[in-house]
């Protein structure tokens, strides 16, 4: 009797295993071919078209002189970007400020900063032009 229950057992799991693998047939070869092909295509159009933001260069917090305000600006490396910040509003998101070629002013929105080493000149929607200064770069 265990013999006749064994093979009963046996050819039910046999019967289930194929319903199963009738309900969900395998896609055709050449059509699975032909998606991951696709997908793959596509995959690489979409990566060939992102473009990253240029690094970081330099990192500065400034004091200004007119009215004793602290400006953040990070220098990027393509020498024509800037993102800037008044100071103590880490929540906000930077501003950023383009220059039309290397060594002119980066200006935005309203803002307006000229140079990128120690010394810069700062002018904002709120404040009028003024003499920045900050201690060596960090990166």
């Amino acid at each position: 009797m265990t013999i006749r229950a064994a093979c009963a057992a046996l050819t039910l799991v046999a019967v289930l295993a194929a319903c199963n693998e009738a309900q969900t047939p395998a896609p055709a070869a050449n059509e699975a071919a032909g998606s991951d092909a696709a997908g793959a295509t596509a995959n690489r159009t979409a990566a060939a078209t992102v473009t990253l933001p240029p690094p970081i260069r330099a990192s500065r917090t400034y004091r200004c002189t007119g009215d004793n305000s602290v400006v953040e600006v990070n220098f990027l490396g393509d020498e024509v970007t800037a993102n800037v910040r008044p100071g103590g509003q880490d929540t906000v998101a930077p501003t950023v400020l383009t220059a039309p070629a290397p060594g002119q002013p980066f200006v935005g929105e309203g803002y307006s900063l000229s140079g990128s080493g120690e010394n810069v000149t700062y002018d904002s929607p709120t404040t009028s032009p003024q003499s920045c200064r900050s201690g060596p770069a960090s990166s």
